[in-house]
C-alpha cells in the first residue's frame, strides 16, 4: 500500500512534473540553471518537513510552492518557444 501523506503526495507530483527538466538543465548557465535550482530548493524544503505537517505549515508551503511553480512553468514555456 502506498504511503499517502501530504509530503509524499507533494513530492511525487513535483517529481513527476518538474524533475526531468531539472535534471536535464542543471548544467546550463542560463535560466535553465535557475529552474533546476528552484526545483531542488523546493524538494529540500519539503524533505525537512514531517510526513503530515500541521495545516498552517501546509498552507504556507503550498503558497510558496505555487509561486515557485509559476516561475518554473514560465521558464519552461520560455525555452519551449526558443526551439
Amino acid at each position: 500500500m502506498k504511503n499517502d501523506t501530504w509530503k509524499t503526495a507533494k513530492m511525487e507530483f513535483l517529481k513527476f512534473k518538474y524533475e526531468k527538466k531539472a535534471e536535464e538543465w542543471k548544467e546550463y548557465l542560463d535560466d535553465r540553471r535557475v529552474y533546476s535550482n528552484i526545483y531542488y530548493q523546493i524538494i529540500k524544503a519539503i524533505e525537512t518537513l514531517p510526513e503530515e505537517p500541521n495545516n498552517y505549515v501546509c498552507v504556507a508551503m503550498n503558497n510558496e510552492i505555487n509561486k515557485d511553480r509559476e516561475m518554473l512553468d514560465w521558464i519552461a514555456k520560455r525555452f519551449a518557444k526558443a526551439r
